[in-house]
């Protein structure tokens, strides 16, 4: 982050958060709550779609679903690592099975 003086007229950088999951409607609920808020926002309907967003995108925070097509949430992250990228992710997901339901 820059610095900048509070009324000097420049605005520091806004935030960059990425939402990577395959529901339409959250990654839209996500986008307006966080643009709303002050963040650049960008989506992602998938882990492959994400991969090719955050080079160009570098965001700050990424919030990923778990249960995803083409690549999932798992994959997602073994991929960032691969790369070397180190960027807070949290995981925004309703993954349900009858086995953790009984645990």
């Amino acid at each position: 982050m820059t610095d900048f003086l509070p009324g000097d007229g420049d605005e520091p950088p806004k935030q960059r958060i990425l939402i990577v999951d395959d529901d339409e409607m959250l990654r839209e609920l996500f986008r307006v709550t966080m643009s709303a808020a002050g963040f650049d926002v960008a989506g992602a309907p998938d882990g492959l779609t994400a991969l090719t967003i955050l080079d160009q995108f570098q965001p700050d925070l990424i919030a990923l679903d778990l249960m995803m097509p083409r690549m999932d949430g798992h994959q997602f992250c073994g991929k960032l690592a691969e790369r070397g990228v180190r960027v807070p992710i949290i995981i925004v997901s309703a993954f349900w099975s009858p086995v953790r339901e009984a645990q």
